[in-house]
């Protein structure tokens, strides 16, 4: 009986799932391919992860333009794009899009903080000028002229940034 199984070249054997197993000599051999069946259901194909979108900063930061350096008012025209940012987020945003160093990201973490600093207070200022409650014509106007007064006040010349 064993030389019956050693002459044995390959065995060929088709099971019900449509797989076809080739056994070769003594047992050593064997591969298992996979045929399709007509009566197998379709293969799927496994779930796959969503690449990521791009969140609102990305996209304000793809339709930025290259810059040699950051200004003042690049910073400004950054924080009224994004006006729920954070002078951090907006600090690595600009370090990640402009591919500055990590050093630069604490001076323009600050210098944007400055930045919200002063518009709070501005806005403060102005908003102390303005009446609450009900608003009669001349009132209105006399709050108008008060923040026209901040405002020429504000009129004066101003230097160059880092000057």
């Amino acid at each position: 009986m064993a030389s019956t199984s050693a002459t044995v070249a390959s065995v060929t054997a088709t099971e019900s799932h449509g797989a076809t197993v080739a056994a070769g000599s003594m047992g050593a051999e064997s591969s298992v391919s996979r045929q399709p069946s007509a009566s197998a259901p379709p293969r799927r194909l496994a779930p796959r992860k969503e690449p990521a979108r791009p969140s609102a900063m990305d996209r304000a930061m793809s339709a930025w333009p290259p810059l040699p350096s950051v200004s003042t008012p690049d910073l400004y025209a950054m924080m009224q794009e994004l006006p729920d940012a954070t002078p951090s987020d907006i600090a690595t945003a600009v370090v990640r899009r402009y591919r500055l160093d990590d050093k630069t990201r604490l001076g323009l973490r600050r210098h944007l903080s400055a930045m919200a600093y002063a518009r709070r207070c501005a806005l403060q200022e102005v908003g102390r000028e303005i009446p609450v409650g009900d608003i009669d014509g001349n009132s209105a106007i006399v709050a108008i002229q008060r923040v026209a007064a901040i405002v020429a006040k504000e009129r004066r010349p101003t230097g160059q940034p880092c000057e």
